[in-house]
């Protein structure tokens, strides 16, 4: 009987391998550019921008060049929390190159703080706090780019943020 667990052990390890090297390197977490249009959210195949670390994810590349830097992300974080361990969660882009970034900031103390921040041509041009477990189901625009789109984490509802952080809806993920 024990061998028979030892076999099955060793078989599910190999199917765990194999499924790991079609996926990305260890240190890359791989988010293909989001859109909305017609309200409903497209994902295009071929990712421009990539969310890249060890085991946080704390800089953005675009096309495989250094776009954001971990400094840059973490000095604009909405909430005086800099020098804290963060990760970048989720990236969006917006029809007019808005780059929206889900960061979970990481207290020693008390609860995850979450942020959203927004970069065109590595700018910073808003960022701010939005309730934890917003990022949950991930991240977009709306297909105007005007609002910010978080999807919960039970996938059902999206809440739309303007660029300056005002909450003007929540709306069933069915309806974007």
């Amino acid at each position: 009987m024990a061998s028979r667990l030892v076999i099955l052990a060793v078989l599910v390890l190999a199917a765990v391998a194999a499924a790991d090297s079609f996926r990305a390197e260890a240190n890359e977490r791989v988010v293909p550019t989001e859109r909305t249009q017609s309200r409903r959210l497209v994902v295009n195949t071929a990712p421009e921008y990539v969310a890249k670390g060890g085991a946080m994810h704390t800089r953005v590349t675009q096309r495989g060049r250094p776009y954001l830097s971990a400094a840059e992300i973490d000095a604009a974080f909405p909430a005086p929390l800099e020098g804290l361990p963060f990760d970048v969660a989720h990236l969006a882009v917006g029809p007019d190159g808005t780059l929206a970034l889900a960061v979970y900031k990481f207290r020693p103390t008390g609860p995850i703080r979450v942020g959203l921040e927004l970069w065109r041509e590595r700018k910073l041009i808003g960022a701010f706090t939005v309730p934890t477990r917003s990022f949950g189901g991930g991240l977009g625009f709306t297909a105007d780019g005007r609002l910010v789109a978080t999807v919960s984490q039970d996938g059902r509802s999206a809440l739309l943020f303007r660029h300056d952080g005002e909450r003007v809806a929540r709306i069933p993920v069915t309806s974007w």
